[in-house]
Parts: C-alpha cells; sequence; structure tokens
C-alpha cells in the first residue's frame, strides 16, 4: 500500500530535516506545535461560533503553514479543509473539521511522546 503526505500524522524525515537532526529540538519543536495548535484550535472554534469566516480563514492557514513547516501532514490537511470551507462561508462544516482537528492533535501528541 502506498501512502501519502496526508496519510502520515508527523512525517520524522521532514521534521528530522528541519531541525538538523538534533532529537531535543525535534521534541521541543513537536510540543510547541502542539500547544499552539491547541490554542489555535480554541480560537477557531470561536471564530466559527461566531460566523466570522475571515478570522477563521486566517487562523486555519497560519496553523496550517505551522503545521506543513514541521511535517505534521494530517493537520496540515484538516487545517486546509477548514480554510476552504471557511472561505466559501460555509462555516457549519467546520464544526465537525475541528473534532477531526483535535484528534490529529491527539495523534500529535502520540507521535510526541515517542520521540
Amino acid at each position: 500500500m502506498r501512502t501519502t503526505k496526508t496519510d502520515v500524522a508527523l512525517d520524522l524525515e521532514q521534521l528530522s530535516y528541519a531541525t538538523l537532526e538534533d532529537p531535543v529540538l525535534m521534541r521541543e519543536i513537536v510540543q510547541a506545535l502542539i500547544d499552539d495548535l491547541g490554542r489555535q484550535a480554541g480560537l477557531l472554534h470561536t471564530a466559527v461560533a461566531e460566523e466570522d469566516a475571515s478570522r477563521t480563514v486566517r487562523l486555519a492557514r497560519h496553523s496550517a503553514r505551522a503545521c506543513q513547516n514541521v511535517g505534521a501532514h494530517r493537520a496540515t490537511a484538516t487545517l486546509r479543509s477548514i480554510e476552504q470551507i471557511a472561505g466559501i462561508g460555509e462555516l457549519a462544516g467546520c464544526s465537525d473539521l475541528l473534532f477531526v482537528l483535535r484528534a490529529e492533535i491527539e495523534t500529535l501528541e502520540a507521535e510526541a511522546a515517542r520521540l
């Protein structure tokens, strides 16, 4: 079975490259990402609840870029979906994706524990 980048919760090869193969830095960066994603998920929830599409798009885009930089591909894909759906004003569809994002954060926490 062939995998794609969105099948991978955390691309260790990309993370290793981004941190110059420093295991301590890898753990620190993933933990910082997890902490930031937790905050951003709360802000996204508020933006969706307040039906603020432009803020939802902006928050999702910011978080997707952070995830992409370190190889958190599934979280990136989820955030890109939130960005796209909010961009067309379908904020109701974002609510389900916020649950997916929370699950991805939990997956990243498990991945971080194995670093």
